[in-house]
């Protein structure tokens, strides 16, 4: 009966050993797997490191810094990169410019409208309706009936005429 146990026990010994030799190889496999990824990986990051510090190096001399170490045709080569640069951000600045001028072109024709139509409307209210106007805070001089101001009436001389092209503000009053 001892002979019985020894030889299952062999078999049993053998079994284990192989299913362990079989285990072995399918981990050296798998061993090598991440470190064939970490080789990899660690190549892009050098990859990586090496283009970040060459576009480092590239935005320093558009700042006009570590200029020594360039020929004359690299120098070249680089005003006329930043030549063409600032003939791009000096036409989008232009167009922004003329964009706001137009707004503002735009904005002063609505108010130019504006004021007309507010003057036809005095025009077509009845004479005792309408507000008094005072052109200026410091003069007082308002305008009655018939647009003359209160001055030309008591002095005699020609009523106001009105002038689109004057500063003078109107305020109702």
């Amino acid at each position: 009966m001892h002979i019985l146990l020894s030889s299952s026990c062999i078999c049993s010994m053998k079994s284990i050993i192989a299913r362990y030799n079989m285990q072995s190889k399918n981990n050296e496999g798998r061993q090598e797997e991440p470190f064939l990824q970490l080789q990899l990986e660690n190549s892009n990051l050098a990859r990586l490191s090496k283009e970040i510090a060459d576009k480092n190096q590239e935005l320093r001399k558009l700042k006009g810094d570590n200029l020594q170490g360039l020929d004359l045709e690299e120098l070249q080569q680089l005003e006329t990169l930043l030549e063409n640069s600032l003939s791009r951000v000096l036409d989008i600045k232009g167009k922004r410019i003329m964009h706001e001028i137009d707004t503002l072109q735009k904005q002063g024709n609505k108010l130019m409208e504006e004021n007309q139509r507010l003057k036809q409307e005095m025009t077509l209210l009845p004479q005792g309706r309408r507000p008094g106007i005072v052109l200026d805070q410091s003069e007082s001089t308002t305008l009655q009936e018939g647009g003359q101001s209160s001055e030309s009436i008591t002095n005699g001389s020609p009523p106001v005429t009105e002038d689109d092209t004057s500063d003078t503000s109107l305020k109702l009053g």
